[in-house]
């Protein structure tokens, strides 16, 4: 049986990718604060640390690691560069190295905020297409795949875009959970529980991507794996949408009240984000809707549409018996 290594495997894509690898692979979850989940057990590992990286790929000899452990708040990144690059970049080479050194695949897990977003509505971004990123998170993604491309590892780069599903670390203790799903449970679990409380959301209009269901892109990667592929592979849906339709889409889903979610300026939403324009003058990529022409060619998919990939996540919340008391 390989052996698959994962860091950032408490977070909410990192679990997606220790839940549907361990049916067939034996794994390895790390993440820097480890905690005790249902179904499996995590380690620690503190990737800017390149001995504990070295240490870690050499003791336990991973045919494959994902890197998920990432700084992903664009705020952490803005604020604090010196932290994301160690974080987002320097974590990456290490990583990289140590593969290379055992022989193992690195997935790294990048972004579709390596463009400048700049492309007309309607055409989507191709693996070959120059980056451009427009801010600090979409540049540490970057900077991380050059490392790849530097490093002599088996590397493959996945870009998805604006991820969303469930987080399948649960934690054990039920004291723990509402603060660890509201940190780690992602961006569409947050929308569903604020419209279950009855909260308006404002959400910008005219900013598009392809979102990506993240049991879908862990179920792909580990098929590029099993495939031997190299090399960078845009990996989300076929709806290009706006944050705020894609919101609309969330509430119909799970029979809430799309009426509490309204458009509003980008520079409101980014306020929520806790970036004070005053001090940094952040920009969005506005159209980073991704081709995943590539990743379904090599591997004989069709990428599902939005309302699929909904359909799938509320019936894994509704099937799965870690996502009940």
């Amino acid at each position: 049986m390989e052996k698959i290594l994962v860091t950032g495997a408490a977070g909410f894509l990192g679990s997606n990718i220790v839940w549907f690898a361990q049916k067939k692979y034996e794994v390895i979850a790390t993440t820097l604060n480890p905690i005790e989940v249902k179904g499996y057990e995590i380690e620690k590992l503190d990737v800017i640390n390149k001995k504990a990286c070295f240490d870690a790929i050499r003791k336990n000899k991973p045919d494959l690691v994902v890197h998920c452990g990432a700084i992903v708040s664009a705020a952490v990144c803005e604020k604090r560069p010196e932290f994301a690059e160690k974080v987002n970049v320097l974590s990456t080479r290490y990583l990289a190295d140590a593969c290379a050194e055992v022989g193992a695949r690195i997935i790294f897990v990048s972004s579709d905020w390596v463009f400048d977003g700049k492309k007309t509505f309607g055409k989507r971004y191709k693996e070959e297409e120059e980056p451009n990123p427009v801010n600090n998170y979409g540049l540490t993604k970057l900077k991380a795949e050059e490392e790849l491309k530097k490093s002599k590892a088996k590397w493959i780069s996945a870009r998805p875009a604006n991820i969303y599903g469930n987080n399948f670390a649960i934690p054990k203790s039920k004291a723990q959970r509402e603060d660890h799903l509201k940190r780690r449970g992602g961006w569409t679990l947050n929308t569903i529980n604020a419209l279950k409380e009855g909260k308006q959301i404002v959400l910008p209009i005219n900013w598009f991507q392809t979102p990506t269901l993240a049991s879908n892109f862990a179920n792909i990667i580990l098929k590029l794996h099993q495939k031997d592929q190299q090399g960078i592979f845009h990996i989300s849906e076929r709806t290009c949408i706006s944050r705020l339709g894609f919101a609309k889409e969330v509430a119909k889903m799970f029979d809430l009240d799309e009426n509490l979610i309204k458009d509003g300026p980008i520079d409101d939403f980014v306020k929520t984000m806790g970036i004070d324009l005053k001090k940094h003058s952040m920009q969005f990529p506005l159209q980073t809707c991704l081709d995943s022409g590539k990743v379904e060619k090599t591997l004989s998919i069709m990428m599902p549409s939005l309302s699929r990939g909904l359909e799938i996540m509320k019936k894994q919340r509704e099937t799965y018996d870690i996502f009940k008391d």
